[in-house]
């Protein structure tokens, strides 16, 4: 590394989170030593083999340990648009004498607006240091004006260019990447804007953005000559991954219970060994991933036999999946078709369990259309999972705008913190038994989908295909592993139209899709299988197949060709009698339940539902307690208080669910009438007698 005639360290990344100090900063270049340290301890420990090959390949290579360095390398540089007079020299407009009189009028009314005005006044103290130095100027553009990732995206294509030698399209297509990892991509149009010089600072503070370039890629022992690349931007779904990546690295290197700032008094610069502190970090970082519950995750690294997930035998539908198992040595598209009851949901636990170990990829996330049966899956994968996995981290997150609530999920929770108190010597010592477990720092907004097993509502992958910030995060939790979709049928058109865009970039990304699904329409069915094939860059129509109008079937492609399959179902059989009722509707149901029995009856909006509740409750029969205690007459719609339908679709479950695996139903009523809406038909397994 050149000598340089200034000090690196006067550029600041953070100042403290301790606002009543105005003395401590986060230097620049440790920022980017650290997001690089996290980013290294991710690639080594974290990233599945299969993305890590996918990244190497893009850049055409296959040394992962040396592209892991190159990744690395690139996400420290995400900041290094700070050096630039619009973010180091921010405050230079604002009077510290003015700020000090806002403060002092909003301490103790408005703790936000406090909070804002003591970080301005740290900046304002940092002005200090540029005194006397060649980065001092009188005015400078405001920061909104020139975001810091949008200079690094018009800064470092030039320096990849002439010191590393990268070709011209990459490096602008890199420093794109980078410029957004705030959430959002610069436009070409915002990027010409910030062209002229005076926004981005003199000769000095170009040179001064070279000179830590040079530096971090000294530190991380990067090579100098990339010339050998393809002139040509990485492809949309690698860009994704890795900004998704860089981004989660970003939040984890910014974290200041691991990384405080590095000097306490701007006033006296201290002498800092970047090798010792480029341990340091490592070091941080392998503590924040352990303490946050990114490390030792399980992984299915040799497909399981059926019979060692599930304790019983294949069923016809579940037989067939074990067959088509065979062939699933690239990722996929596979569509169950069959009535209720035949194991869909075990069947494709199966295969995503089986595409995980052969492509080395980790993962599954199970997207459910309602909470109510996400929260029913959510007990089903996590005995899947503990039965799956004898060493190892499970984690399992619950997703959708009320997990917060669920008991299960709370426990979970609570399994990882108590994990925390387990030392490594401990677990080395077999002393540590695998749980399934969720840890706190996922559950955030925008990071479920980043967690290894998940369970939760399509619209959280749904988000990953809409414009909004940070998708690239949903994109990159997305990767690389398999992705469950059930109750398919259930969508409606607008959905649907987003489930096919969902289908195209999950294919990108290589993942391995299932659907599961009552029954499709051929041409909707058709549409979703192509949806997946337009992702893997193949366009020709799929060819028509012999078998394409059997029922029930299992549809598969794996390239151009839908295969099918037809499945057998159980040797059980109902007869569903269907009678209109004109008039006299309450005597006839009266009758019905002469000699006891369960009723449902479905209404198509929760007023009707309701009208007909009141409706009934006012006839002597249906009032009072049922032969379990429980009301005789019920009521369950969607317009209840989370908790209350949560404690009513319980009560539903453990009446008209499922019977115990000896086939007994001891909390079944003797006589009872549900009404409800259509949740009850997507979201809940239940079993009426009329």
């Amino acid at each position: 590394m050149p000598e340089t005639p200034f000090n690196l360290l006067l550029f600041w990344a953070k100042t403290s989170p301790d606002k009543t100090t105005t003395t401590a900063y986060h230097p620049l270049l440790c920022h980017l030593i650290d997001v690089a340290a996290v980013t290294q301890a991710i690639w080594d420990k974290v990233l599945p083999t299969a993305t890590k090959r996918r990244i190497a390949a893009a850049f055409d290579a296959t040394d992962l340990a040396k592209i892991g360095d190159l990744v690395a390398f690139i996400a420290g540089l995400h900041d290094l648009g700070k050096c630039s007079p619009p973010f180091a020299l921010r405050g230079r407009n604002e009077s510290e004498s003015d700020l000090l009189r806002l403060l002092d009028k909003s301490t103790g009314e408005n703790f936000a607006t406090a909070e804002r005005l003591r970080g301005k006044l740290q900046t304002i103290k940092l002005l200090e240091l540029y005194d006397g130095t060649p980065f001092a100027m009188s005015s400078v553009k405001p920061a909104k004006e020139a975001p810091h990732g949008y200079v690094t995206a018009v800064e470092l294509p030039r320096i990849l260019e002439t010191e590393f030698k990268f070709p011209r399209q990459l490096a602008r297509g890199l420093a794109t990447m980078i410029g957004g990892h705030h959430g959002i991509f610069p436009t070409a149009q915002k990027l010409n804007s910030l062209e002229n010089e005076a926004s981005r600072g003199n000769q000095h503070w170009q040179d001064a953005r070279q000179a830590l370039t040079l530096q971090l890629a000294d530190l991380l022992q990067i090579p100098c000559d990339w010339q050998h690349l393809e002139n040509k931007p990485l492809d949309n779904a690698t860009t994704m991954i890795l900004a998704g990546l860089i981004s989660v690295a970003d939040w984890l290197g910014s974290d200041t219970q691991f990384f405080g700032c590095r000097i306490a008094d701007f006033r006296q610069l201290p002498e800092i060994d970047l090798g010792e502190y480029l341990a340091h970090a490592a070091g941080q970082a392998n503590q924040a991933l352990r303490q946050l519950g990114w490390l030792d995750w399980a992984e299915s690294k040799v497909p399981a036999e059926f019979g060692e997930l599930f304790p019983f035998p294949p069923r016809g539908l579940q037989q067939v999946a074990i067959e088509i198992a065979n062939e699933l040595k690239t990722a996929g598209i596979v569509v169950v078709e069959s009535p209720m009851g035949e194991g869909k949901t075990e069947a494709a636990m199966f295969l995503a369990d089986t595409w995980n170990a052969n492509l080395e990829q980790r993962g599954i996330y199970f997207a459910l259309p309602t909470q109510a049966t996400s929260n029913q899956m959510f007990g089903r994968v996590e005995a899947f999972l503990t039965n799956r996995f004898a060493t190892g981290n499970i984690h399992l997150q619950l997703q959708h705008g009320h997990a917060s609530l669920s008991g299960e999920f709370a426990t979970l929770k609570d399994n990882f913190k108590n994990l925390q108190g387990i030392s490594d010597d401990e677990c080395a010592d077999g002393q540590c038994v695998p749980n399934v477990v969720a840890a706190e720092w996922f559950t955030y907004r925008k990071r479920g989908l980043l967690a290894p097993f998940g369970v939760g509502t399509i619209d959280q992958a749904l988000m990953a295909v809409l414009q909004t910030k940070h998708v690239f995060v949903r994109l990159f939790g997305l990767a690389h592993k398999t992705i469950i979709i059930d109750e398919v049928h259930a969508y409606d058109a607008y959905m649907s139209t987003l489930l096919e865009r969902l289908l195209e970039w999950l294919a990108a990304l290589g993942s391995p899709v299932v659907l599961l699904s009552a029954t499709l329409p051929k041409r909707r069915r058709n549409a979703l299988i192509q949806a997946y094939q337009r992702g893997l860059g193949k366009t020709s129509e799929i060819a028509a197949t012999s078998g394409e109008d059997v029922y029930p079937r299992i549809s598969y492609a794996l390239d151009e060709k839908i295969q099918v399959r037809k499945i057998g179902v159980s040797e059980k059989t109902q007869t569903l009698h269907l009678e209109k009722v004109a008039e006299n509707f309450i005597a006839n149901l009266k009758a019905k339940l002469a000699d006891g029995g369960c009723v449902a009856i479905i209404c198509n909006t929760v007023k009707r539902s309701q009208d007909l509740y009141q409706l009934l409750s006012q006839d002597e029969f249906f009032q009072g307690a049922a032969s379990d205690g429980q009301p005789k007459l019920d009521l369950l719609h969607a317009r209840f208080r989370y908790l209350d339908r949560k404690l009513r679709e319980e009560r539903c479950l453990q009446r008209f669910g499922k019977p115990h695996e000896d086939g007994t139903s001891p909390h079944r009523p003797h006589c009872a009438v549900l009404i409800s809406t259509q949740i009850i038909e997507q979201s809940l397994d239940l079993d009426f007698d009329l």
